[in-house]
Formats: C-alpha cells, structure tokens, sequence
C-alpha cells in the first residue's frame, strides 16, 4: 500500500495523500520492528533494510510529487530547494537505520544478498546529506562578524 499511494494536487489532496502515504510506511514499520523483535538476525537485518527503503522511497515520491501549479519559475526553484531540505530528515533516518543494519549485519557475519546494496544505498545517502548541508550553508552562510 505504501508503494501505490500517489500523491497528487490540489494542496489539500496532496496534504491527504501524504498523510495517507505516511501513515502507511508507519504501519510497515511497525510490522518490520516486529520481525526484527521476533529475534531472527537475517530477518532482523532485513526488517532494518526494508525500513530505510521505504524512508528514501518516500523522499522520492514526495520529490517527485506535483508542485503547485500557481508558482513562478523562480518560486517553482525556491519550492524545490525547500522541499529537498526538509525532507532530509528522510534521509538521516534512512542513513541511521542503514548504519544500525550493515554493522548488525556484519558483527552477526551475515552476508545476506542484498548487502552490497545497503552498503551502495548507505554511500549515497551519505554523498546526498553532504550536497544538501554544502547547498544549505552556501543559501544561509553563518555571519562571523560578531
């Protein structure tokens, strides 16, 4: 479900979609914390695996999701800018569960197939959160002068 649900305009229908979508990567998740409660590793780094996806998953949809249609090229640019960086958050709670399942991974010595990919996921996220901190403090420089 969390997959399907679209987000689409108008406002209000989008602000209700993305509860909706929200609301469904909460119930996965839950599910996931379960299997990763149940005490099995490869399920349990699996489960961690699945949660950080369905957070970079849903960056992308929201990245993705139609801007307002009344916005100025200039506005359009200044609506995206903020739309990326506010949803960093996505991303650092993508970044810490993609830490917490590779390091379990390997302290348990699984090497599960889809490793290599949570550790390629893990590096990108990474150079992501560095181009977003670079882009921010370039747009809001911290004034020395004091």
């Amino acid at each position: 479900r969390f997959r399907d649900a679209p987000l689409r305009m108008p406002e209000e229908r989008l602000e209700q979609d993305l509860e909706r979508k929200a609301g469904y990567l909460l119930e996965a998740q839950s599910a996931y914390l379960r299997a990763i409660r149940q005490g099995d590793p490869e399920w349990a780094a699996r489960a961690g695996w699945r949660i950080a996806g369905m957070y970079m998953k849903l960056r992308e949809h929201m990245l993705r999701a139609p801007v307002p249609e009344d916005l100025s090229s200039e506005e359009k640019k200044v609506y995206l800018d903020m739309l990326r960086q506010r949803t960093a958050v996505l991303l650092r709670k993508a970044l810490k569960m993609l830490e917490q399942t590779i390091s379990f991974a390997e302290r348990t010595g699984l090497e599960p197939e889809w490793l290599d990919t949570a550790r390629k996921q893990l590096e990108l996220v990474e150079k992501e959160l560095m181009r977003l901190e670079e882009e921010s403090s370039s747009t809001n420089p911290v004034d020395d002068s004091s």
